[in-house]
């Protein structure tokens, strides 16, 4: 076979999804863990005379975008072409169910009296189980006849975020309709929870007016030096870690933390004041009956390297100019992109999969570790000498996902690793302070951080994913200890 599917993965708050694109349209969007994926990817591949190739095309790019800002609540339709691949019947009821509204269900005996096959309802409940395309084409707003959840191809629980998900924006809108207290320039939660944080600027308390695809931010005050020559960097935050299995929460992390960064040597020092550790202990003890006794805990503190992500990249990758933006190429595909906006003095670089398109498997005492997907996103204040250091950083958000398996257990675990940084404090000091970690009860740290966040504006995260924290309690690995050097 001659023709190629140009194939990636992406990985959602719910789970990793694998996207697939031919002659310009997409052809799968289908989540990982989905029994029936490898059929469905035969399916295509038999009916398309083609073969599969990891590398990315211009609408699996568009797709990651759309998705991105769908899961962050700023999207509630997609403009994706779709090339469906199924029978007459199946692409009838498909193309029912794109006109089912945001936020709303419908039962599979509505969709069956919509295409005039009243009697059809198996018929369509089979259909809508062969959907290779999730979420742009919404399975999961069917619901069974009493509005209960029923099979979903990515699982229950991701069903019940996606609708949860949706609600919530819907609710919100609403709210803020009624109320009339948000305009149309108020911050979206895309950027709140994608970008960068709100007090990431600080200009004498002035606002201003910000183009439509950034979130109105406050600017932190310029680093300034005064006297003789400072020695660090001190960077100031709040950072969060989390990890799902599967796409059910295991591990979370946050804290408040502070970086002093030797100007001279680049060597980065950690302290932490305040920190909470929380885990599934019933997803746990599940792990331990099976083969997985080697720990798959994602959760850690974000630590600075040596360059910047935009350093790195300008330097080791190729740079093309667009319209808006500078893209960033790795073997001529396209793998992220520089947007500088001198309006509001920020730059953000944003990287889809690192460094390759190739999975990487990785193999130590009967345990595989394959990687799937890299995202990476770093915000910095705009550098008169366009050199941007970790003095200018504002935000950095880390995405990693991987499978994780044992040899004597054919089942692979999905497992996705989000870490959030927000930069709310930073100057030049001569030296470090002295610091001597206070030991705090959970009830104390939590207290703490919930403070930290409310009075810096720390975004919250996503309803589902908040939920989700409900399920969790506290612990204290010994790899998560308070650090001071």
């Amino acid at each position: 076979m001659k023709n190629v599917i140009c194939i990636q993965h992406y990985s959602s708050p719910c789970g990793t999804l694998v996207l697939a694109s031919f002659a310009d349209k997409l052809c799968l969007c289908d989540w990982s863990n989905n029994p029936l994926a490898e059929r469905n990817k035969r399916r295509i591949a038999e009916y398309l005379q083609a073969s599969f190739k990891t590398e990315t095309s211009s609408v699996l790019e568009e797709t990651k975008r759309q998705l991105n800002e769908y899961f962050l609540c700023h999207r509630t339709s997609f403009d994706i072409p779709l090339h469906l691949i199924g029978t007459d019947f199946q692409q009838r009821v498909w193309n029912e169910l794109l006109n089912i509204p945001y936020a709303t269900t419908k039962s599979y005996k509505e969709i069956a009296l919509s295409i005039s096959k009243p009697k059809a309802i198996r018929a369509v409940a089979g259909a809508i189980g062969a959907n290779g395309i999730s979420i742009l084409i919404p399975c999961h707003r069917v619901v069974g006849s009493d509005n209960s959840l029923t099979g979903y191809a990515g699982g229950l629980e991701a069903k019940r975020m996606l609708l949860g998900l949706e609600m919530q924006k819907n609710q919100d809108r609403t709210t803020r309709t009624q109320n009339q207290l948000i305009t149309n320039n108020t911050m979206k939660s895309i950027f709140l929870y994608f970008l960068f944080l709100p007090t990431c600027l600080m200009a004498q308390n002035k606002e201003e007016k910000m183009p439509s695809h950034f979130t109105k931010v406050q600017k932190l005050q310029d680093v300034n030096i005064t006297g003789t020559r400072p020695h660090y960097v001190r960077l100031k935050g709040y950072y969060r870690s989390y990890q799902t299995n599967d796409s059910i929460m295991k591990y979370y992390n946050d804290g408040i933390v502070e970086y002093y960064i030797n100007l001279k040597n680049g060597k980065t020092d950690l302290c932490s004041y305040s920190n909470r550790n929380l885990h599934n202990s019933k997803l746990i003890a599940e792990d331990k009956k099976r083969a997985f006794m080697v720990s798959d805990n994602g959760t850690f503190r974000p630590w600075p390297e040596d360059k910047t992500l935009i350093e790195q990249y300008r330097k080791n990758y190729q740079i093309k100019d667009s319209i808006d933006s500078q893209l960033i190429l790795l073997n001529q595909q396209t793998i992220g992109s520089i947007h500088t906006d001198s309006t509001l003095n920020i730059c953000q670089v944003e990287i889809n999969q690192l460094p390759t398109y190739k999975s990487l498997t990785h193999e130590l005492f009967g345990y595989s570790k394959t990687d799937t997907y890299d995202h990476v996103v770093e915000a910095y204040r705009i550098s008169p000498e366009d050199y941007h250091s970790f003095k200018d950083l504002l935000f950095q958000k880390t995405e990693n996902s991987y499978l994780f398996a044992h040899k004597k257990d054919k089942r692979q675990q999905q497992i996705h690793v989000i870490t959030e940084l927000y930069i709310t404090e930073k100057e030049y000091v001569e030296k470090k302070l002295s610091f001597k970690p206070q030991k705090q009860t959970p009830k104390e740290a939590t207290a703490t951080i919930a403070e930290f966040c409310t009075k810096n504006n720390i975004p919250s995260m996503p309803t589902p994913t908040l939920l989700s924290l409900k399920q969790l309690t506290h612990y204290n690995p010994a790899n998560l200890k308070d650090i001071q050097e």
